[in-house]
């Protein structure tokens, strides 16, 4: 049997083709790697909530974490999968697998700590304090990822000129996606703390608490969504 011919070199060409999608596809099918991962995590969670045995109002506050859980990973997605689009060609540096993999692992926590075989459902203190440290945890490593992308978008000599203007307003609407997962993080922080100190809020006031950090997150989807239908226009 004949050997196969080797296949032919790889040309210039051919390199700087896969230079120009290489750091988008990193990013798109890192994320989508991890988000299935939470995902499972959160239907584990969830499972569990409905076979465990709590108080009414406990139930209500667990199942407002796991609501909280779930469109934090959303937003954190939305804006990846929207934000990729702009990014220019380029090889994955450590800081391009560092940040998602921070935001998974964090991801996963949220929903690890709702887990009953990780902690007691009936004794929420454990849950309370761990679910705003993930979710703050979520919220930084979000915020870093944005600067990561501003920082890729910054040499706007990479783009043509005719798109530069564009760039220049997602860039713009990048910083204030930053400030909004800063406020996430600040919120969550605040509330571990406060648990931390022996502070703990009424019932109805920690669901209040969370359904305002639960607010700002369905503001920032939004804003993914406003994103998107500009740069359609691409289309």
């Amino acid at each position: 049997m004949a050997t196969p011919p080797p296949p032919p070199p790889l040309t210039h060409a051919q390199l700087r083709e896969r230079l120009h999608t290489r750091l988008i596809d990193h990013y798109t099918q890192l994320h989508g790697t991890l988000i299935s991962i939470t995902l499972g995590a959160a239907a584990f969670a969830a499972a569990g909530f409905v076979t465990a045995k709590a108080k009414p109002g406990d139930s209500v506050l667990m199942w407002l974490f796991w609501v909280g859980g779930l469109l934090i990973v959303g937003a954190v997605y939305a804006g990846a999968i929207t934000g990729v689009f702009v990014l220019p060609g380029g090889i994955p540096s450590l800081l391009d697998l560092f940040i998602p993999l921070g935001i998974g692992l964090s991801q996963f926590m949220v929903f690890g700590v709702l887990t009953a075989n990780v902690v007691t459902i009936s004794d929420p203190n454990g849950i309370v304090i761990g679910w705003f440290a993930a979710m703050a945890a979520v919220a930084v490593f979000a915020v870093l990822g944005i600067w990561r992308a501003r920082s890729l978008m910054e040499d706007l000599t990479r783009y043509d000129a005719a798109v530069r203007s564009d760039v220049t307003k997602y860039r713009k609407r990048l910083g204030g996606d930053a400030g909004g997962a800063g406020c996430v993080a600040v919120l969550c922080v605040v509330g571990a703390v406060l648990r931390a100190i022996k502070v703990v809020l009424p019932l109805y006031g920690m669901c209040i608490y969370v359904a305002v950090i639960i607010g700002v997150l369905v503001f920032g989807l939004s804003q993914h969504r406003g994103a998107a239908k500009e740069l359609g226009k691409f289309a």
